[in-house]
């Protein structure tokens, strides 16, 4: 299994997966990325652009399967430093318009090569979330409008390829996920909310998307940045989206007096 680490600690989850299994692994990590440390794993590091140099340690290594775990930022072409694999994909990034397109550049070339693309919920499938609230904090009636016209929301803008995530209070956007990711997101909610303990997180899956690769997520870090954000809570497509450590994050919920809850989205 090769796994290919983003940002978070979902790489470290697929590393004790494999070990629990007994399945062989080799860990690439991506120069720049912010993913925690894997104890007693000597990750290779490979910058964005290295293509050849990915495809050549994935095939000595023996790699038949290959997962993709953990967001990796989207550099700027000028800033890519690309060998000759990277510079042949170059027109193909180039073209990529949206995060989806791209994705679907990696995908074609990681098949290409005769590797299996698998998602890390196959490996982990306990990581979707189920449906139904997680903890002792339930939505309100409020919330639950907030959740219902937020995954309308989503479901709308899914074509376009704009985000996974957006935040409304008592029926206003106060922000829609876009390229800066959920943490920036939740970032700038404080200045914009109109009461403390109001207001609510939804993350979808963007219609259409390659769930092998870009599944939304959330993690106790979620939690506590959306407690932070005075936020009431936060709801994620079950079956569609990963919560990494169920456990931890229901208690975090829990402590901080948040709801979570997995839904089935509203259709546009």
């Amino acid at each position: 299994m090769g796994i290919l680490a983003g940002g978070g600690d979902l790489p470290g989850r697929l590393v004790e997966a494999c070990r629990a299994t007994g399945r062989e692994f080799f860990v690439i990590a991506f120069e720049g990325e912010d993913s925690e440390p894997i104890p007693e794993v000597a990750a290779a590091r490979v910058g964005v652009g290295a293509v050849g140099k990915t495809l050549k340690l994935l095939h000595d290594e023996g790699c038949e399967e290959v997962v993709l775990a953990g967001p990796i930022k989207r550099p700027a072409l000028k800033s890519l430093k690309l060998d000759w694999r990277g510079a042949r994909l170059l027109p193909k990034v180039a073209a990529a318009k949206g995060d989806n397109a791209l994705l679907s550049v990696v995908l074609d070339a990681l098949e290409g090569e005769g590797f299996r693309v698998i998602g890390a919920d196959d490996l982990l499938p306990q990581l979707l979330a189920p449906e139904g609230t997680l903890g002792r904090h339930r939505p309100s009636e409020e919330d639950l409008r907030d959740i219902d016209r937020g995954s309308q929301i989503l479901r709308a803008l899914g074509p376009y390829d704009i985000g996974q995530a957006v935040v409304l209070e008592e029926g206003r956007v106060l922000g829609i996920e876009a390229a800066e990711g959920t943490r920036a997101l939740l970032d700038r909610i404080p200045s914009l909310k109109l009461a403390a303990g109001r207001g609510v997180l939804v993350k979808l899956a963007k219609p259409g998307q390659d769930r092998r690769v870009d599944r939304p997520a959330i993690g106790e870090s979620t939690v506590r940045q959306a407690a932070e954000a005075g936020l009431a809570g936060i709801a994620v497509e079950a079956g569609g989206a990963i919560i990494i450590d169920l456990q931890s994050v229901t208690a975090t919920a829990d402590e901080l007096g948040l709801f979570v809850v997995g839904i089935v989205p509203t259709e546009a």
